[in-house]
């Protein structure tokens, strides 16, 4: 039996500044399981899991997934319990 998770994400769109970002939030905290939590104007992004900032590396130990960096996707790791 497979079991399905709904996460719902607020996001919100940062248009004051030259610094326009992109930020998904759970909850009021960052936070994004799919892919960079924050999404800068210049093509950077950061990953954060419950208001923390963490490595692109911790991120994917936590989420089972991987992110690509030439597509800008992420993919769930083959043979996780996720998977």
């Amino acid at each position: 039996m497979s079991l399905t998770r709904t996460v719902f994400y607020e996001v919100e769109v940062d248009y004051t500044s030259d610094n326009t970002k992109i930020v998904w939030m759970l909850n009021g905290e960052t936070h994004c399981e799919h892919g960079p939590a924050i999404w800068w104007q210049d093509g950077t992004y950061d990953f954060y899991l419950r208001g923390k900032w963490v490595t692109q590396e911790e991120w994917e130990d936590k989420t089972y997934r991987s992110w690509n960096l030439e597509t800008k996707r992420s993919t769930k790791k083959r043979g996780t319990k996720n998977d």
